[in-house]
């Protein structure tokens, strides 16, 4: 397996510090400094997101049930599998 795809042994990257930068009712943004497993030293700005869950409904003919969502940020409709928080 590649060592860079989910092997129990990939380098992280290490955190050497972090600090919040916008925390809100929906998401929230922390900024980290890290060195990367390359050796790259970097800041990183973080979506974090308290999760939610995706659900994918496959009819009885096989059929899978897509949402029509309207998404701000790009000011169009998407076609998106349901999901709740």
């Amino acid at each position: 397996m590649n060592k860079y795809l989910g092997s129990p042994r990939a380098k992280k990257a290490k955190v050497l510090s972090s600090s919040i930068v916008y925390k809100g009712p929906v998401f929230g943004i922390r900024r980290d400094e890290v060195i990367e497993p390359s050796g790259v030293r970097t800041t990183r700005e973080v979506v974090t997101h308290p999760g939610s869950v995706v659900v994918l409904p496959v009819l009885p003919d096989g059929r899978i049930l897509l949402i029509q969502q309207y998404r701000h940020a790009i000011r169009q409709y998407l076609w998106e599998l349901p999901r709740t928080y």
